[in-house]
């Protein structure tokens, strides 16, 4: 990220210190979001949203969908 201008390193600095400060240390895992899944299904929307917003995944169109929570 170095080179643009709103890399703010003393922001980022502060949010580790405050995960760190609330969940401790863990050496050798991830500060935040240590475990991944990931889920893979078919979202059929009805199109009853569609007259309320524009994103695609609520239109009355069939998708693939794969989400990641971590």
């Amino acid at each position: 990220m170095e080179g643009t201008d709103d890399f703010k390193p003393e922001l980022a600095r502060e949010a580790v210190n405050v995960i760190e400060n609330v969940a401790g240390t863990h050496p050798g895992y991830r500060r935040a979001h240590a475990r991944g899944y990931v889920y893979e299904g078919v979202f059929t929307p009805n199109g009853k949203a569609s007259p309320l917003t524009v994103a695609s995944h609520l239109q009355d169109e069939y998708r693939n969908e794969t989400s990641g929570f971590e």
